[in-house]
C-alpha cells in the first residue's frame, strides 16, 4: 500500500472531485484515477461511488477515511521527527571527563538548553580511554577529552587547544614564591586525583624519570576536582589540576598558581567525533556552543 495513494485518497474524499485532486496534487486525471483503482483492489473493497459526476465514500470507503488520516499525520510526524531543520529536537549523548564538567561545561549546557529547549542531552563522565571505547562503539555522539592528543585514524577533531596543567595551593600555604623544581615539590603532601586521571598519570611518569612515583606523598586521594581545590584552598596540600579548571580561583586568588618550570606536559583539550558517525544537525548545534565557550 503506497502512502501516495492514500494521501491521494484522502484528498478526493475532501474535494469530492478527480479533478480537483488532479489539480491539487499535480497529477494528471488519469494518475488519480488509477491510484484509487490500485488502492481499492489492494483493500479488495470499493471505496468511492461513483455516479455521474457525483463522486461520494462507500461505507467501507469511510471508515477506511480514518485510518488514511492517521497514516497521513504519523507520515508527517515521523518526517519533522528526525529531519535536519532550524528546531533541532532528540537526544543527544556526551562524553567528557570529570575535569572540564567542573569548569566551563555547567555554562555551556545552559546555553544549549536555553537555545535548543527541545535537545535531550545526556553526558557521560569518564577518563580519555573509555570515552575513546564509548566513541568507537557508539555510546556517545560526540567526547570531550583532555589528555594525550588523540590520534585515532577513525576520529575527526573538531576543534582543540593545548591545555597548560598547573601545580596550585592555596595563598597562605608555606612553600616559596618564585622559579621551582619537581624536585622541589616532591615530598609536599598532594591532593590528588584519581590514578586514572591523566593529570596525575603525567606527574607520576614525569617523577619516575629520577624516584619512584609511589613515594610521592599523596595526602588525599579525591575523584572530585571542585572538592579537591576546596582541601587544597584550606592549606593542607597541594595539587596538580588543568589551567581551565582554575582560572576563576586564580582570579579570586583563593588558589595560586606554583611556577614549577621543569614540568611543560602536552595536554591537548579536543572535541571529538566518529568519522563514520552521520553529522547530524543536533551535533552540529551543540558542538558549536561548546567550541565557541573553548575559544572564548
Amino acid at each position: 500500500m503506497e502512502l501516495r495513494n492514500i494521501i491521494t485518497f484522502a484528498k478526493v474524499a475532501e474535494l469530492q472531485s478527480f479533478s480537483k485532486t488532479a489539480n491539487t496534487l499535480n497529477y494528471s486525471q488519469a494518475a488519480i484515477t488509477i491510484q484509487i483503482k490500485q488502492l481499492e483492489e489492494e483493500l479488495e473493497t470499493k471505496l468511492f461511488d461513483r455516479v455521474g459526476k457525483s463522486i461520494t465514500l462507500t461505507p467501507k470507503g469511510n471508515e477506511f477515511l480514518k485510518y488514511a488520516k492517521q497514516i497521513i499525520e504519523l507520515s508527517n510526524n515521523a518526517i519533522n521527527a528526525i529531519k535536519d531543520d532550524n528546531s533541532p529536537r532528540g537526544e543527544l549523548k556526551i562524553g567528557v571527563v570529570e575535569s572540564f564538567c567542573t569548569s566551563q561545561f555547567p555554562d555551556i549546557i545552559k546555553e544549549c538548553r536555553d537555545t535548543y529547549p527541545d535537545i535531550e542531552i545526556i553526558v557521560k563522565i569518564a577518563t580519555t580511554p573509555d570515552l575513546e571505547l564509548m566513541l568507537v562503539q557508539n555510546e556517545v555522539d560526540f567526547i570531550v577529552t583532555m589528555d594525550k592528543r588523540l590520534t585515532n585514524k577513525s576520529f575527526i577533531t573538531l576543534y582543540e587547544q593545548k591545555e597548560e596543567i598547573n601545580f596550585i595551593s592555596s595563598s597562605s600555604y608555606p612553600i616559596p614564591m618564585g622559579e621551582l623544581f619537581l624536585k622541589d615539590i616532591v615530598k609536599e603532601p598532594f591532593i590528588m586525583p584519581e590514578k586514572v586521571c591523566n593529570c596525575r598519570k603525567l606527574l607520576e611518569s614525569r617523577v619516575g624519570e629520577f624516584m619512584n612515583p609511589d613515594d610521592l606523598k599523596i595526602f588525599l586521594e579525591i575523584g572530585n576536582t571542585d572538592v579537591i581545590k576546596k582541601f587544597v584552598q584550606q592549606a593542607v596540600g597541594i595539587s596538580i589540576l588543568p589551567e581551565m579548571t582554575i582560572k576563576q580561583d586564580i582570579k579570586n586568588r583563593s588558589l595560586r598558581v606554583l611556577n614549577v618550570t621543569d614540568f611543560k606536559p602536552d595536554v591537548w583539550l579536543q572535541v571529538v567525533h566518529h568519522k563514520e558517525k552521520h553529522m547530524s544537525v543536533i551535533i552540529r548545534c551543540i558542538t558549536e556552543i561548546i567550541i565557541k565557550h573553548l575559544k572564548s
